[in-house]
């Protein structure tokens, strides 16, 4: 058994691949059932940083995820007497496997912690990577729709499966995505002039689509043809329109789902009475406390990236990343400092700037307040406060001198 493990590490499960069995010699609960399954497997160990780092992502697909019909294992060459505490000191639901001879882990060819696999029911490999990259193939392996596009039409015209797709462009759509085409395949015939603010006018639009006016407002934006963050609009959308209800609220915070349980109150207006009772939860103030230096320090780097690395001011000859932090230095082919990987799992990408940055000092600020037992409050305050504090501190340590490479 050792022999074939070691055989096996040489080989290296690629992208079109049969998977090989997912198999573990313990489980610390049932074993998964992975026959004709989405699957989705993460090689990970408690010693590794960056493992740890991203579990909470990982934890964060499969519960978003599993009711679709996603299958989970977690799969570490550790003994379950190292496992069982760490899983259930942090909370986590997700299957957790054992592979001490590392069969499984040799099968697969796993050479970097973490490495992420999703399978197709089909039994064939769509995805190896790193976790946070595994999105939208468990989303393709499990046959959602992933087209922007798609998505937006739904959400426009409303039913049961409305909501669903505007939490998932809320996720994943693209910042720069361009309505004009989108709006003209619907029949729109492109305004003299496009809309001045296309966030009000995408929710005027939505507003009118089952009325005689939505012929003039898809006409607006089918004369839009300039980007537009079609992301940040769908999590306004989304708290506008669906604000999350007490019983949703309360069943994130009675599964220990702590992340989307920080999403929720940051962009879905959970009502005080919810609020009142999930900040006197001892496993959201353990949680909380265990994680407010880490969102501090991810919301201090986003500050940094807004105005130094991505923005108009000087960059520091030196910088020192929060730990368990990865430096994106290529893209499609090409060279240069792209974006990091925060030590929450999230990837942040220069193309997400600055759109990005509210959202994460609003969940640094909630979960400060967690930490204390105190309601989050207005997220768009909290966050700005938050903002000009740690700019002030950044600004201190690095100077605010402006870049003349960039303003040139």
């Amino acid at each position: 058994m050792i022999l074939a493990a070691l055989l096996a590490l040489s080989l290296e499960v690629k992208v079109g691949d049969k998977a090989p069995p997912v198999t573990a010699a313990e489980w610390l609960d049932e074993a998964p059932d992975t026959q004709g399954k989405a699957v989705l497997v993460e090689f990970w160990g408690t010693w590794c940083g960056p493992c740890v780092a991203s579990m909470p992502h990982v934890q964060d697909i499969w519960t978003r995820y599993r009711d679709k019909g996603l299958v989970m294992a977690a799969i570490s060459c550790e003994d379950l007497t190292v496992l069982r505490p760490f899983v259930e000191s942090k909370g986590y639901s997700m299957p957790v496997g054992s592979d001490p001879e590392k069969a499984c882990i040799g099968a697969y060819g796993v050479k970097g912690w973490p490495t992420t696999v999703v399978i197709d029911c089909a039994g064939l490999v769509v995805y190896v990577g790193i976790p946070t990259g595994a999105e939208p193939c468990v989303q393709q392996a499990l046959g959602l729709e992933t087209s922007a596009a798609v998505l937006l039409t739904r959400c426009f015209e409303g039913g049961a499966e409305a909501q669903e797709a505007l939490a998932q462009l809320a996720r994943s759509a693209p910042r720069g995505f361009v309505p004009g085409p989108w709006a003209q395949g619907l029949g729109g015939e492109p305004a003299p002039q496009p809309p001045k603010d296309l966030a009000e006018a995408f929710s005027t639009a939505v507003a009118a689509w089952s009325t005689p006016l939505r012929a003039v407002a898809l006409n607006d934006l089918a004369a839009a043809a300039e980007p537009f963050d079609l992301r940040s609009w769908a999590v306004a959308e989304l708290g506008r329109r669906f604000p999350i209800g007490d019983a949703e609220f309360l069943a994130l915070v009675e599964e220990g789902a702590w992340a989307e349980l920080l999403d929720a109150i940051v962009e879905r207006q959970p009502s005080g009475k919810a609020l009142g009772k999930a900040k006197g939860d001892d496993g959201l103030r353990d949680w909380a406390h265990e994680s407010v230096a880490r969102y501090r320090g991810n919301a201090a780097l986003v500050v940094y990236l807004e105005r130094w690395a991505f923005g108009d001011l000087q960059e520091p000859e030196e910088f020192h990343f929060p730990p368990a932090t990865a430096v994106i230095t290529g893209q499609g082919g090409e060279q240069g400092f792209f974006g990091v990987q925060l030590s929450t799992g999230e990837e942040l990408l220069r193309s997400d700037f600055p759109a990005c940055v509210s959202g994460w000092l609003a969940r640094a600020a909630a979960v400060a307040a967690l930490d204390r037992r105190k309601s989050p409050g207005d997220a768009a305050k909290a966050a700005g406060k938050l903002h000009d504090e740690l700019f002030g501190e950044l600004k201190k340590k690095h100077g605010d001198k402006q870049d003349k490479k960039k303003d040139g």
